[in-house]
């Protein structure tokens, strides 16, 4: 039996929109596949939106390079470290300070030894004598904690006290410096 012209043409329509309904279902699914567009911000805010339109290539390769980027960040802070390390190490962090009487006949204690040295022990150590007929002053280097000339009393417990840390800050007798 052949069918009638109107049930052929209708079922033509609905062929053709079929059709367009696939096409447009295709082309919304082949969207939703591609790389989504650059996103700006956080590795995490540019992971997440390639996660979420279903691009794990593209989310590895982001955490991928944000890894490489903190080894490199964290090599060049270990650098720093270690040079920081080294800087300070060369400071004065160490003080002994003893004043005493040089001369029977001067009292005040206006006579001073002061050792200053670094982390490593090494520093100088500079002693004042005022007595009633003159001043003199001296230098000595420090190196590794010792000296190469012999020390006055008071200066070898400045010394002590410097190489100890107990003099930082402190005079001998208590005394604030």
């Amino acid at each position: 039996m052949p069918l009638h012209p109107l049930v052929m043409v209708g079922a033509g329509v609905i062929g053709l929109v079929a059709l367009a309904a696939l096409v447009v279902a295709l082309v919304a699914l082949g969207r939703s596949r591609q790389r989504p567009p650059a996103v700006e911000g956080s590795v995490a805010e540019r992971m997440m939106a390639a996660l979420q339109a279903g691009d794990g290539d593209t989310a590895a390769t982001e955490l991928a390079d944000y890894m490489q980027a903190l080894e490199e960040r964290m090599q060049g802070a270990e650098g720093m470290l270690a040079a920081l390390r080294e800087w300070s190490s060369l400071p004065v962090q160490r003080i002994g300070m003893v004043h005493f009487d040089a001369a029977d006949d001067i009292g005040g204690k206006v006579s001073c030894a002061l050792a200053a040295l670094d982390a490593r022990s090494n520093g100088f150590l500079i002693t004042s004598l005022y007595t009633r007929e003159r001043s003199r002053t001296f230098v000595r280097q420090i190196t590794g904690g010792k000296t190469r000339h012999e020390l006055l009393p008071e200066e070898a417990e400045a010394l002590r006290q410097a190489l100890s840390g107990a003099g930082e800050g402190e005079v001998a007798g208590g005394q604030s410096a």
